[in-house]
């Protein structure tokens, strides 16, 4: 009777810790917690906390892995923007990102705006996966995570459209298809 009893307390203790495990991994993946932006404003006044259709686009600076330069958004203004989150491991953004360039190469860069932003990976990671799959809109890695948390991103692949006013017009969750992005798009360019 005793050895069943130390059986089942050994197996109650292995499952509250495995749980605690899956608990701690889940928060320490979700993007919000990397951030050290307490959903105040950000730098310029933009609230984080309404991030929605109709709500002012955050805006961001980061360097363009593929080409060093500078992309600032606020620079775009009176230029639609196309923000896809993504990464490397995603499935879905692996389909999905040859669909995002085939719209970026339909465009000039005053007409349409395209942006990857990774989750956060190795610089040497991001640029093989984007001449892999020959990516030549704008890619920057997110590293600290802060324009995810702005965006209130929770899941990959994630696309915002930003209006050439700066304000969004559509949040899709998940993969889109070539005609969804191809709508999506024409029906920003056209605004």
């Amino acid at each position: 009777m005793s050895n069943l009893y130390t059986q089942k307390y050994i197996y109650i203790i292995a499952g509250i810790i495995i749980g605690l495990f899956l608990g701690i991994m889940i928060i320490i993946r979700s993007p919000s917690y990397y951030s050290t932006n307490t959903n105040g404003p950000t730098a310029d006044n933009t609230p984080t906390a309404i991030v929605d259709v109709g709500s002012k686009a955050p805006l961001f600076s980061q360097v363009n892995v593929m080409s060093s330069s500078t992309i600032d958004i606020s620079k775009y203004q009176g230029t639609p923007i196309v923000l896809n989150f993504w990464a490397t491991w995603c499935g879905p953004c692996k389909e999905e990102l040859p669909h995002l360039e085939e719209a970026h190469s339909r465009y000039t860069p005053d007409n349409l705006l395209v942006i990857g932003i990774n989750n956060g990976e190795e610089v040497t990671t991001v640029k093989a996966f984007a001449n892999e799959y020959e990516i030549t809109f704008p890619i920057i890695i997110d590293a600290d995570q802060t324009i995810q948390y702005n965006y209130k991103i929770r899941g990959y692949p994630s696309t915002i459209f930003i209006d050439k006013h700066g304000y969004i017009t559509k949040i899709h969750v998940g993969m889109m298809s070539a005609q969804e992005i191809s709508i999506a798009v024409s029906s920003l360019v056209d605004q």
